[in-house]
């Protein structure tokens, strides 16, 4: 009788041995596993500068703080009136744009690092190109501009279009009633808002800056999203010291519906 009681008395050491190791284990795993997500965390920022932030800044006042934090700064001439007038903020000359993408900034979301850190990062010495502003410009008002047509300055309106084919630009009244179709190969340049499917043919396209300073604009999927500000933005850098070749967009897809909003004066060649 003795001898069953040792023996179930060692069958219960046992079993409850091997739950607790059962259980630590357990916990083992889910420590490894939250230390290794803090540190994936820690890990995609590593050797990364954060980029404070640069909109309605004085110049002078950014590239103290880049230099400060070991960057290098840019500056290229760039109108944002119209952030200006969103902001309500009256533009001096001098005053920096907000952070756009670029090659030498990556962006980390809420998601991969958390909202207080969240924003755009760049390795030490990596030069950062900021636009400013070249002039005063009140978007404190309502209506800063009135047209001669006596349209405001917040009403949609075309502007010149013209193609490699004629050195006249076209009128924006024949615009509305004419897409251009350019061929594979051939080039037209473009400004102002353009319809994708009213003004121009939807295809794939190879585009690239005009101006000797940089070029933009917003890529809207369809009038909803334009109404509700919802956009892509695109901005462009020609060939410089450092990039001989400039920026540009190699075969970029625009389909009917898609409303362009170009800064100043673009080049689209069709590749297809």
């Amino acid at each position: 009788m003795k001898n069953k009681k040792l023996v179930l008395g060692l069958l219960a050491s046992a079993i409850l041995i091997s739950a607790c190791t059962s259980t630590n284990s357990e916990n083992s795993v889910k420590e490894s596993s939250s230390i290794e997500t803090t540190v994936s965390s820690e890990i995609s920022l590593e050797n990364k500068i954060k980029v404070p932030d640069t909109l309605f800044k004085p110049y002078e006042e950014v590239e103290a703080a880049f230099k400060e934090l070991g960057l290098k700064v840019e500056f290229v001439s760039a109108s944002f009136k119209e952030k200006a007038e969103e902001e309500k903020h009256f533009l001096k000359k001098g005053e920096c744009n907000t952070l756009l993408a670029q090659k030498n900034l990556t962006y980390f979301s809420d998601e991969q690092v958390g909202k207080e850190k969240a924003g755009y990062y760049a390795e030490k010495g990596a030069t950062i190109r900021i636009g400013v502003s070249e002039e005063d410009f009140d978007g404190s008002k309502d209506e800063v501009i009135k047209k001669i047509t006596g349209e405001s300055s917040t009403d949609s309106t075309k502007s010149e279009t013209t193609t490699s084919t004629t050195s006249t630009p076209i009128e924006s009244d024949s615009v509305d009633t004419t897409v251009i179709a350019l061929a594979v190969g051939e080039t037209g340049q473009f400004s102002g808002e353009i319809i994708i499917g009213e003004d121009l043919d939807a295809g794939a396209y190879d585009i690239i800056p005009v101006s000797d300073t940089s070029d933009s604009f917003k890529l809207f999927k369809d009038k909803t999203a334009q109404e509700a500000d919802e956009y892509k933005f695109e901005w462009l850098f020609p060939a410089d010291e450092e990039d001989a070749e400039g920026d540009s967009l190699k075969n970029y897809v625009l389909r009917s519906g898609n409303i362009l909003d170009i800064s100043t004066t673009m080049e689209f060649t069709r590749v297809r």
